[in-house]
This record gives structure tokens, C-alpha cells and sequence, in this order.
């Protein structure tokens, strides 16, 4: 066999396994798991700072921008604790990384005036492998999602285990990061 020729079959060879290679590496991203709402999901929050027409429109709006991504049967369900608090719970599930968009549009909602009163928002959840957790280790441990105290980000949420580790969770990165500062906002505790 003279070299072209066997030029020639080592050019398909890597063509073949090049294209092999990309219908595997295909394949993988379409088997990746895709978000199953849990009906016994125990996601919720809690908002203080907003009256029920404020939140009422804000939950509208998210609702509305983010329309076609929510699974079919995603719903909320809201119960006043008083004229300015309220209870937040999905009782179809919510995927964990609009859970924390949600937390961050109501604490940073547009269109309304905030600088007079300021918002508390305080998630809670048990973490599953849904979540897009570090580790595997956190599966199981309840945790609180909130916007930290100074941010300055504001496309971000804080999430606190129920062992005591803070993460956080930049939209922009899309991955958790440990801190070792809480960021605690004044009076969340009373939102606990």
C-alpha cells in the first residue's frame, strides 16, 4: 500500500473516531437527569416587606418571564402570616435553581420602590440531588436560601445547612462556592 493510500485511511480513521466521539460526548448531555417534581417537596419562603399586591405581582411577573421553562404543573401557593408577611410553599415542586432566582427576584423586585423599607426573603428546603450541590454529602440536610446582608451582587443567594456550612450560589458562575461569612441579614431571625 503506497502512502496516500494509508494517508487516506488514517484521515477517515480519525474522522470516524472524531464523530464517534462527538456522538458520545451528544449523548451524554442528553441523558443528563432532568428536573421530576416532587408533590412532597417541602421548598418554601417567607417575605416580609411587601404588601399581598406587591408579592402578589412580583410572583406574576416571575411566573411570566420565566413562562415555558417552569414544568407544566408548576403552581404557588400563598398564605398572609400578616398584612406584610407571607408564606410562599409549591405545592407541585419548583426546580431548585428557579427556587433561587424566585428568592432573589422578590428580595430585588422591578418596578416597585424600595427605598424606604427594605425586604426580607427566607427560603427553606430539604437538598436533594436536584439541587446543584458540591457534594453529596449535603443530600438529606435541611437548609435556609437567602440574600446575604451588603450584597452588592445581586445575582446571587446564600445557602446555610442545617450543620452549619454556607455556600454560595452565583447565577452567574452557576456553581456553589463554600464562604466562611454568613452574611446574615439583620432580621431574618424573624423570619426563621
Amino acid at each position: 500500500m503506497n502512502t496516500a493510500v494509508k494517508v487516506v485511511f488514517a484521515l477517515i480513521g480519525i474522522l470516524v473516531l472524531g464523530g464517534i466521539l462527538v456522538a458520545m460526548k451528544s449523548s451524554q448531555g442528553s441523558t443528563q437527569r432532568s428536573f421530576v417534581p416532587n408533590s412532597n417537596n417541602d421548598k418554601r419562603f417567607i417575605v416580609s416587606g411587601l404588601s399581598q399586591q406587591e408579592l402578589g405581582k412580583v410572583l406574576s411577573d416571575f411566573q411570566s418571564m420565566y413562562a415555558g421553562r417552569l414544568h407544566r404543573t408548576f403552581s404557588i401557593h400563598l398564605t398572609p402570616i400578616s398584612s406584610n408577611q407571607f408564606h410562599i410553599q409549591f405545592p407541585n415542586d419548583i426546580e431548585p435553581m428557579y427556587f433561587h432566582f424566585l428568592i432573589n427576584y422578590v428580595r430585588y423586585p422591578k418596578g416597585l420602590d424600595l427605598s424606604a423599607r427594605s425586604i426580607l426573603v427566607v427560603g427553606r428546603a430539604t437538598l436533594d440531588n436536584q439541587f446543584n450541590i458540591p457534594s453529596a454529602s449535603l443530600i438529606g440536610q435541611k437548609a435556609m436560601i437567602y440574600i446575604p446582608a451588603n450584597d452588592k451582587d445581586f445575582d446571587l443567594v446564600y445557602i446555610q445547612t442545617d450543620h452549619g456550612q454556607t455556600f454560595e450560589d452565583s447565577f452567574a458562575s452557576s456553581s456553589w462556592k463554600q464562604v466562611q461569612n454568613p452574611r446574615m441579614p439583620s432580621g431574618i431571625e424573624t423570619l426563621k
